[in-house]
């Protein structure tokens, strides 16, 4: 996974030229919020990440009260510049099936939504990307179109630019 790379983990796994010029963060530098494979991990002998990053919030806990959760993520990292990183795949099945890697459970739009509202309120926030589309899972583009309304719903309102009338 890449957050393992650039956490420093099984770096001498990747060839010498990638080791030399990747960059690396500290554990206390990230927040992992979301996640629901720990079952398949521990399956796979892979060690989790819990306890070692500054914040680490199962889906479970975000979809209890999502903006909690970006609040005490945004106060853990409020030491400087931050990046908000959406994998699509932390929705359920259910609310986005257009992903390669589906997995029981998973946050609903609106969890999502709320959560990512309060994170690009937020100070010290320098970008916003969006991972884990696959079109080719999508026949008709619905999931496409909810993404983009996802997109439009959780930007915060003096982001937002009014529509231009010619």
């Amino acid at each position: 996974m890449e957050l393992g790379f650039i956490l420093g983990l099984h770096r001498n796994r990747l060839p010498s030229h990638l080791r030399a010029s990747m960059p690396q963060l500290s554990f206390d530098a990230v927040a992992v919020l979301g996640p629901r494979d720990q079952v398949e991990l521990r399956n796979a002998g892979v060690q989790s990440l819990a306890g070692r990053l500054a914040v680490y919030r199962t889906a479970a806990a975000v979809a209890e009260d999502p903006e909690a959760v970006a609040s005490e993520a945004i106060q853990a990292l409020a030491a400087g510049r931050w990046w908000l990183h959406v994998d699509l795949d932390v929705l359920s099945t259910e609310s986005l099936a257009a992903v390669d890697y589906r997995q029981s459970g998973g946050l609903r739009w609106d969890a999502l939504r709320r959560l990512t509202r309060k994170a690009l309120q937020s100070p010290g926030i320098i970008g916003w990307d969006i991972t884990i589309y696959n079109p080719d899972l999508d026949a008709g583009g619905a999931g496409a179109a909810r993404i983009a309304r996802y997109v439009g719903e959780a930007l915060p309102r003096t982001t937002r630019r009014p529509a231009q009338r010619p």
